[in-house]
């Protein structure tokens, strides 16, 4: 024992001689951090000491403390906004360090309309996307970046079909029935957005429009611009009404040679899915129900085994919504290479995506490949550049036309299929179960695997730019670009097939098919001067002036035939087909057509920044559009903004609570010219009722179809914008808040005219207002060696407003689709309302005593009191209730438009690992649920399933369907959009500059009091008379939940 202590004193003997040195050298040092031009202290900033993870923070006094172990520790001393300093310890124990601005954080450029400006210098509203915080996960189009980043700017997808188009609406829509969507420029090449892929036809197909932006490679891109006012967007005309998208793609580097590469593997699933009764259920649904379902001394099972004797109706429980869906595995690749010399730099990619729907047989397959090259002569004073890239589009589709009550639609067929029904049977030609000579609905297996339609689209798009230096502060700048794309789509529907089947004849075995040729070219030219100088010691201007001409045209072809001898050729020998059809199986089954259309414009634009205090900006847009008749064929668009940055004037004494203040407003002029080509001219077409016979030869007669209008012109948009950026306590804080009120004159609206020769005519008539306020923050919450923590907000809340419908007091759209429901519409317009409201009947949660439901009953009322106006659709008094309501008992049942919406995005960094999350949420809107108003209906349980919804048991089974306040739902929604985790593993060989792995989720949940799919989607078919609807959720598929892992190296 005393042995032992003896040798444990020893040893902390010794430990203390050897440590003594190390003590005898640790010390504290102290001091203080300020502002090195102002001498204000900065508070929070991070000291650390250099190689270890030990760390300190200034107070707010800039005071700090840390412990050194000698003379050779290096103090790091980091904050954002300022420049990163050093300062070794030596024998010093006080150590006061002035920081210097970061002036790069203000320099930043930012792209704008023809040209780029520092950020400080930007007087209009303009945001930019964080690009690598945006891709992440399964990304296949630049549109995918824009969902909740941009305050303002609101995303809806159309669908959850891979590749499928979505809706971008920035501030609202400006329109009616002109298009709501942004221009996109591309390398400062306006492109269209137009569909590139043909629509389908006949029965079998229809689905929504195609994304044309899966041309360029999120991968490719460098940086993505939002204009959002009209004093911004004002420099591009007519086409900037909807706001302007700026894509920049990635260029090469001076230097060695480096490549990069990004592969992952996607898994994705329905988020949501329809519930429908199970086999049991139904069952015990007929049998418990026969005395209403069926006739008179019917039973369950009578009317179980009605629409098929042979069918054993106790032998099978199938979901054949479950049996349409599958787990989605998708694959994407990149590569790209890039490098150059003090004169030549380029960079070339290929990129290969095969996303698998997560609806069987269908899914997308893509290559692109993209080549920028930049040359640099006579000492930079002629700057040369090439942008090439070019995608290969495969697409795969399924049945999708649910719109009308057709029964080729796969969804319709999955809810309503019977679940005691097989999925195969082997007695059949095509080994699948059907009900012989039942069309009303199919085996959805079935037609998915059967109908045979695919599109292949090839898209071109490439410019060539230069720039030259005339003399000093004088550039000359020019850009020529072309975009080519060629769409083919076509479908075969196999005669054996039971869809098939319907088209035989007495000689023929059936069978339809068809083909489809889109194509689009447009060509521009773009040349300008910009002079650049300095107007004293304090004023610097620079000013642009150019010219620009598009020219685009566009060409369809169509033909369908059906009553295949075989079904041998497919599509591939349509002369075979013996009856020529078209989409209502009746008449000609050929189409095609022509347009062109040509823009040019003169364009100008003066920017002044006085001292770096103020600063105004003022545009000029003098566009000539072919779509309107040569009276109104020219508009000028102006724009005027201005900025002053408060924190520098010699009064403003923000310290380090406020970095930068900077208080800017906007007025502008835009123009909206997305219609159809020659609408002012007047137009005939062949009609077989004004044919003649003269002397026994059948002549042609033609009606008008189109009646003229020179007086047509632009859409044109006023808009006010002021906004106030700050950047807070020495930058950890920065953002802005906009308040902005655009108004759309001229409203390009269909307006009745001669019921008798032709119904409508497109007119320049009414107006519109969105108001609304944006704001954005972004946080640096914590920072220190090791690790950090950002937030990202962004908020948005847009009112609008119908202020003119050109006299008329209503307009309606949002089809009602179904079986019973044609001619409904859900949506009206009416002038002092938003666009649009839902509109119908109240129902009031209760039924009579029959199990009929029962709504409030209203009657018109004059509200305002003058006799020479008639009341409006709007203007009702309740009066009592009602089993049978009437056109003016229909009242505002809600809007499909929200109360505000916002995104939420959060990174963190801890060593090597990093988390990125990313939140988006709508708050007081509504969805229409067609769905549920169809396919909730309990009478056809006799032949067909239905959703499993709540029903009240005073509510009688066999109830014909009304759309009422029942089926409008409260649609706001919190969804997790993004949840990433990557490991960054450095420089883990020689040869390898970098490596990341990453595992994405991607719509993880979303919580909502919406019962159908998904709350954010939308029926573009319930569109009607030309004007957009929105809030119409029919049969639409669900979002996708997406796993990827990946891989990012760069060697």
């Amino acid at each position: 024992m005393r042995r032992n202590a003896t040798l444990l004193g020893l040893a902390a003997l010794l430990f203390a001689l050897g440590s003594a040195p190390a003590v005898a050298q640790s010390r504290t040092v102290t001091g203080t951090v300020t502002d090195a031009t102002s001498g204000d202290p900065l508070p929070f900033v991070n000291v650390t000491i250099e190689g270890t993870t030990r760390g300190a923070a200034t107070n707010v006094d800039g005071e700090y403390s840390i412990d050194v172990d000698g003379p050779g520790a290096v103090l790091v001393y980091r904050f954002l906004g300022y420049l990163e300093t050093r300062e070794t310890v030596g024998s010093r124990s006080v150590i006061d360090v002035g920081l210097e601005e970061d002036s790069d954080i203000l320099d930043e450029v930012v792209v704008v309309g023809y040209g780029t400006q520092r950020r400080g210098d930007v007087t209009a509203s303009v945001a930019t996307i964080d690009i690598d915080d945006a891709n992440q996960g399964l990304v296949t189009a630049p549109t995918d970046f824009l969902e909740g980043r941009v305050a303002g700017v609101n995303v809806i997808e159309n669908s959850g079909e891979p590749g499928a188009a979505v809706s971008v609406q920035i501030r609202g829509g400006t329109s009616i029935t002109a298009s709501n969507e942004p221009l996109y420029v591309v390398d400062g090449i306006p492109i269209s957005s137009d569909n590139v892929t043909p629509g389908g036809a006949g029965q079998v197909s229809s689905g929504p429009p195609r994304n044309p932006l899966t041309l360029i490679n999120p991968n490719d891109i460098e940086s993505v611009t939002v204009l959002k006012d009209a004093s911004a967007t004002a420099i591009y005309g007519s086409r900037g009404a909807n706001g302007v998208i700026l894509i920049t793609t990635k260029d090469g580097g001076e230097g060695r040679v480096t490549v990069d590469y990004e592969g992952s593997t996607s898994f994705s699933t329905a988020a949501s899915t329809y519930d429908v009764l199970t086999g049991e259920e139904y069952r015990q649904f007929v049998r418990d129900n026969a005395g209403v379902l069926g006739a008179d001394g019917q039973s369950g099972d009578d009317i179980l085994g009605g629409p098929d004797a042979n069918l054993n109706i106790n032998a099978f429980d199938t979901n054949f919504v479950d049996e349409i869906f599958r787990t989605g595995v998708s694959q994407s690749h990149n590569l790209s290479f890039g490098g150059g010399t003090p004169t030549t730099q380029y960079r070339a990619s290929v990129s290969y995506l095969n996303n698998e729907g997560i609806v069987i047989s269908e899914g997308q397959e893509r290559v692109t490949a993209r080549l920028n090259a930049n040359n640099q002569l006579f000492d930079n004073r002629l700057r040369l550049g090439l942008n090439l890239t070019s995608a290969l589009t495969d697409d795969d589709f399924v049945a999708a036309n649910d719109v009308g009550g057709f029964e080729g639609g796969l969804f319709q067929n999955a809810i309503q299929f019977r679940p005691i029904a097989p999925v195969n049977d082997d007695s059949q030609l095509d080994g699948y179960y059907e009900i012989e000579g039942q069309r009303s609905f199919r085996n959805p297996v079935a037609l998915a695997n059967q109908i045979d339609e695919t599109a292949r689209t090839v898209r071109t798009l490439g410019n060539i730019t230069a720039e030259l230096d005339l003399v000093e502060g004088l550039t000359a700048s020019l850009n020529v670009g072309g975009d080519r794309s060629v769409g083919t789509r076509r479908a075969y529907t196999p005669a054996q097939s039971p869809v098939g089947q319907e088209f035989a004849t007495a000689t023929t075995n059936g069978g339809s098919a068809y083909r489809r040729t889109l194509e689009r070219t447009s060509a521009t030219i773009s040349t300008y001067l910009t002079w650049a100088s300095q107007l004293g010691e304090n004023t610097n201007y620079d000013l642009l002036g150019g010219y620009e001409y598009q020219e685009f045209n566009v060409s369809e072809t169509s033909v369908q035939t059906t009553s295949f001898v075989t079904d041998f050729t497919q599509d591939n020998l349509l002369q075979s087909g013996t009856v020529a059809i078209n989409g209502n199986n009746a008449g000609p089954g050929t189409f095609s057509y022509r347009a062109d259309n040509l823009l040019a414009s003169f364009f100008t634009r003066a920017n002044v920044n006085y001292g770096d205090r103020y600063f105004l900006t003022g545009s000029l847009r003098y566009d000539g559009s072919s779509r309107f008749s040569e009276e109104n064929r020219y508009a000028l668009f102006p724009a005027i903004s201005g900025a002053w940055r408060i924190s520098a004037e010699p009064f403003f004494d923000g310290g380090t609570a406020v970095t930068d203040l900077r208080l800017r407003a906007g007025y502008g002029v835009v123009g909206n010219q997305a219609i159809g080509d020659y609408l002012f001219l007047p137009l005939l077409a062949a009609n077989p009722a004004n044919s003649a016979v003269i002397d026994g030869i059948i002549v042609p007669g033609y009606a008008p179809s189109q009646l003229a209008n020179p007086d047509l012109q632009w859409e044109q948009k006023e808009e006010v914008t002021v906004g106030l950026d700050y950047r807070l306590l020495s930058d950890r804080f920065y953002g802005s808040v906009e308040f902005y009120r655009n108004t759309t004159n001229d409203l390009l609206l269909n307006v009745p005219v001669l019921a008798d020769v032709v119904p409508t005519q497109v007119q320049n008539v009414g107006s519109l207002r969105n108001t609304g306020v944006d704001l954005a923050l972004d946080a640096l919450l914590f920072e220190n060696d090791a690790s950090s923590f950002t937030l990202g907000l962004t908020f948005n809340t847009n009112r609008n407003e119908v202020l003119d419908l050109g006299g008329a007091t209503q307009l309606f759209t949002g089809n009602i689709s179904g079986e019973g429901q044609s001619g409904g519409q859900s949506l009206l317009l009416t002038p002092g309302e938003e666009f649009p409201i839902f509109y119908g009947y109240e129902f009031t949660g209760e039924y009579n005593a029959d199990g009929k439901p029962i709504f409030n009953d209203y009657e018109v009322v004059d509200v305002d009191g003058d006799p020479d106006t008639a009341p409006g659709p709007l203007d009702r008094e309740l009066v009592g209730t009602t089993d049978s309501p009437g056109d003016d008992d229909r009242v505002k049942l809600g809007s499909p438009r929200p109360d505000f919406t916002y995104g939420v995005r959060l990174n963190a960094a801890f060593g090597d690992f990093g988390v990125r999350a990313f939140f988006r949420g709508e708050q007081g809107r509504e969805l229409f649920n067609n769905t549920s108003l169809v396919y909730g209906t309990r009478s056809i349980a006799g032949n067909r399933n239905f959703l499993d919804l709540e029903y009240d048991p005073d509510e009688a089974v066999v109830e014909t369907p009304t759309y009422s306040s029942r089926y409008v739902e409260d649609a706001s929604f919190l969804r997790l959009d993004q949840l990433t985790f990557e490991y960054r593993l450095g420089q883990v060989l020689p040869q390898i500059r970098n490596a990341r792995l990453f595992l994405t989720g991607n719509n993880l949940f979303v919580l909502t009091p919406y019962t159908g799919l998904d709350p954010e989607v939308n029926s573009p078919g319930a569109s009607a008379d030309g004007i957009s609807s929105v809030g119409v959720d029919y049969l639409d598929r669900p979002r996708a939940r997406t796993f990827t892992i990946g891989v990012n190296l760069g060697i």
